[in-house]
């Protein structure tokens, strides 16, 4: 049943005036103040907490309106649905370099270092697969392989070139990028850079489930994040304790597409050229949101062994937790280093 077109408006008005305001919550005695602002921004819900005294109010509602502004600068140059954006004008730019900001020049630089650390599995030119596999969905009907070999022949990262002074330009007129699994991190690390600026310590950043948590809670403990199940929201697998860190999760739980009685993932192999196959979700700690994007996205294509070993030949401050539905005996794998974000 479809709801009367003037009760969608009211509703939506509703909405926006509610994630419009900032929110102040007060704690016990001795907690700190929280202040809270929601906004729909990057394709999804972002909230915004602080931790702080009453008398840093009116210079965090400053300090709010800027992250705002610079999390809808980031959106529409790194969107690949707005012509004037410079991810739009990059796919535009075969034999002609363009210059585009500095920001989206080192975001598509580390794309290619995170391809290179994950055997090619994180790919930001793998969209024309995306699109053959979603309208394979609307159809109902899977690719056939030579579809798939044809499309996958359009991909790959040696095909963007990085020119001096932030030009870019891609050698094939096939080629498309999608900043999509990087920009969301890249805006939650901007937005807490703003902070930090600011001398903001403690605060809780969270767009759409891209996390990232600075200093403490309002009660002065670590944050303390819950890992869902992949396929019941309802059950917490674990709980991690994070302070200075992003949590980032991947998986099909919420986008798919039903092809006969199969589920694909809307994560899509670009090394095979089709959606993944064994792991569900992949869950991420990271030193910034963008590595934490990058990673889990690619340990949902990568065998789950071999994501396992890849998260811990990195650094201490970087952990995963692996969810694999398949596999009856160890459903739930956890890479080494998750055990220093556990409380014993």
């Amino acid at each position: 049943m479809k709801t009367p077109f003037k009760v969608v408006i009211i509703l939506f008005i509703f909405v926006m005036c509610f994630f419009g305001c900032a929110r102040r919550e007060k704690h016990e005695a001795d907690s700190k103040d929280r202040y809270r602002e929601t906004r729909i921004l990057l394709g999804t819900i972002v909230r915004v907490d602080v931790c702080g005294d009453p008398a840093t109010h009116l210079e965090l509602e400053n300090i709010y309106q800027e992250i705002w502004q610079r999390l809808k600068d980031i959106h529409w140059r790194m969107s690949y649905f707005d012509d004037r954006s410079d991810v739009s004008r990059i796919n535009r730019s075969f034999n002609n370099p363009v210059f585009v900001g500095c920001d989206t020049y080192q975001l598509i630089k580390d794309a290619k270092k995170y391809s290179k650390m994950t055997q090619g599995t994180f790919d930001i030119t793998v969209l024309p697969l995306v699109q053959l596999w979603e309208s394979a969905g609307l159809k109902g009907v899977n690719p056939t392989l030579a579809e798939v070999r044809r499309v996958k022949g359009k991909i790959g990262m040696d095909r963007i070139l990085l020119h001096e002074n932030c030009q870019v330009e891609i050698v094939s007129a096939d080629v498309q990028i999608d900043l999509s699994a990087l920009a969301k991190g890249y805006a939650v690390d901007e937005a807490a850079a703003i902070f930090r600026k600011y001398g903001v310590k403690d605060f809780f950043i969270d767009a759409g489930g891209d996390i990232y948590v600075g200093g403490h809670n309002c009660e002065g403990d670590l944050w303390r994040i819950g890992i869902r199940s992949p396929e019941n929201k309802e059950k917490i697998l674990k709980v991690v304790h994070v302070k200075d860190a992003a949590v980032t999760t991947s998986g099909d739980y919420e986008k798919f597409s039903i092809i006969g009685d199969q589920k694909w993932s809307h994560i899509i192999n670009p090394i095979t050229g089709y959606p993944r196959q064994s792991v569900n979700s992949a869950t991420v700690i990271a030193p910034t949101a963008r590595e934490a994007d990058a990673l889990s996205t690619a340990l949902c294509i990568l065998p789950p062994n071999k994501g396992v070993v890849l998260v811990d030949h990195l650094e201490e401050g970087y952990a995963a937790l692996l969810v694999n539905s398949a596999d009856q005996k160890n459903p739930v794998l956890p890479s080494r280093n998750l055990q220093r974000f556990q409380k014993k």
